[in-house]
């Protein structure tokens, strides 16, 4: 068994939606058991409304905060706060900060890696219209917007 020490220099970059992800948990290196993107956030940017069919989600707040929508609550997290959603619970999260959040994303089950490194890239508009013409699927089991009724399940940000 070996390690995989990840750095600034040597980990996985992308763009995500318009905001920069980093991926020092790969899925290649855990047998896809798990998958832990660095995230940083924008001030008012997020997530399109979504739910994972395929795997449950941890979000730890490094620094700033953010707002995440499931079922008919909104739960504000500040630094050092961390929150799990199962799999199936529609969710969105928001940056509620004044800079920039920081975020560690734990994600069960690596395949939802594949999705971010294919649509990587495309702009946040560019992926709602992904998600609401075709479920974005893809091997990650993204569900987006319109798809099985997630807007109507959540209160708005």
């Amino acid at each position: 068994m070996k390690i995989r020490l990840d750095t600034l220099t040597n980990s996985t970059h992308l763009q995500w939606m318009g905001n920069p992800i980093r991926l020092p948990i790969r899925s290649c290196d855990t047998s896809n058991r798990l998958s832990g993107p660095l995230a940083t956030l924008a001030p008012g940017t997020g997530n399109p409304r979504h739910v994972h069919t395929l795997e449950a989600e941890c979000f730890y707040v490094i620094e700033g905060e953010i707002d995440v929508a499931y079922s008919n609550e909104t739960a504000q997290l500040h630094a050092d706060d961390i929150v799990y959603l199962p799999v199936g619970l529609p969710h969105q999260l928001k940056s509620a900060y004044k800079a920039e959040t920081k975020l560690l994303v734990l994600l069960t089950q690596g395949d939802i890696e594949k999705a971010f490194l294919s649509v990587a890239g495309e702009s946040k508009e560019n992926v709602r219209l992904i998600g609401n013409l075709i479920p974005l699927i893809l091997p990650g089991g993204i569900l987006y917007s319109r798809d099985a009724g997630v807007s109507e399940r959540l209160p708005p940000l």
